[in-house]
């Protein structure tokens, strides 16, 4: 058996159709795929667990209920808590759905209603019952150290 050797210029150009199959072949699916679907100009991320919208607009809520009784600039843990429950205790169904986005979406607005810290309402979730902790993933500005909210 011969060995056959290549020159560098050779080289390249094999590399070069290999790589090109590779594309190729990953391009020829149905779409599923990254490269697929860029070059289609369709979607193409197929997650593990699909978040649907949810039914609730937080944007549109009024959470005076929390805010007037916790302060932004110097919040008690236990009255926010207590305020926080209160008000989310009423949406539980919806916030523990791990198929909807309620859970952020509640999160986010009041945080932004109240001017709070990020993370004021996320402790509140390890002493709450009727809301369990988020089942999606927080998003990293969001989880404190040592991926604790």
């Amino acid at each position: 058996m011969a060995l056959v050797f290549l020159s560098s210029s050779q080289m390249r150009c094999l590399l070069l159709i290999v790589a090109s199959l590779c594309v190729v072949s990953a391009v020829r699916g149905d779409g599923g795929t990254e490269a697929g679907a860029i070059l289609r100009g369709s979607p193409s991320r197929k997650l593990l667990q699909t978040v649907t919208v949810c039914p609730i607009d937080f944007s549109a809520q009024d959470y005076s209920a929390v805010t007037t009784v916790c302060e932004s600039t110097r919040p008690n843990l236990t009255r926010c808590c207590d305020a926080f429950t209160t008000y989310a205790c009423a949406y539980a169904e919806y916030i523990n759905n791990p198929t909807t986005n309620c859970w952020r979406n509640l999160i986010t607005y009041l945080t932004l209603a109240g001017n709070y810290p990020e993370q004021l309402f996320q402790s509140c979730m390890k002493t709450n019952l009727c809301i369990a902790p988020s089942p999606v993933p927080m998003p990293a500005h969001l989880v404190g150290p040592g991926g604790d909210p």
